[in-house]
């Protein structure tokens, strides 16, 4: 099934089919398209540009900054693990210890 030809009104820009009748009549306004005063051949205006599909841009993501090399004996626990109750810490305190333990014994 053919929509005939497809025109945008001169007058109020409206795009549409002529649905191959013999007169293109704007649907919106009523305006005849023949009667368009800057086309000289009177025929369908030419189907517009398609339109471009822009691709997101693509935002480089900035490289992280390079890990710091630290000196383990400068940090104490209390730096690396805040905790309100101390129970990580304690925790931490208990395994350090029981490392120690068996150095001691091994060593």
């Amino acid at each position: 099934m053919s929509l005939g030809k497809k025109y945008t009104c001169f007058q109020c820009g409206t795009r549409f089919y002529d649905l191959n009748r013999p007169e293109p009549i704007c649907p919106k306004c009523g305006a005849d398209q023949r009667e368009n005063p800057e086309s000289d051949s009177r025929e369908a205006v030419s189907p517009a540009k398609p339109k471009k599909i822009s691709s997101p841009r693509r935002s480089k993501k900035p490289e992280p900054a390079p890990l710091e090399e630290v000196d383990d004996d400068v940090i104490e626990n209390d730096e690396l693990l805040p905790d309100a109750d101390g129970t990580i810490l304690d925790a931490i305190e208990d395994v350090v210890e029981d490392i120690d333990e068996l150095d001691d014994e091994t060593g």
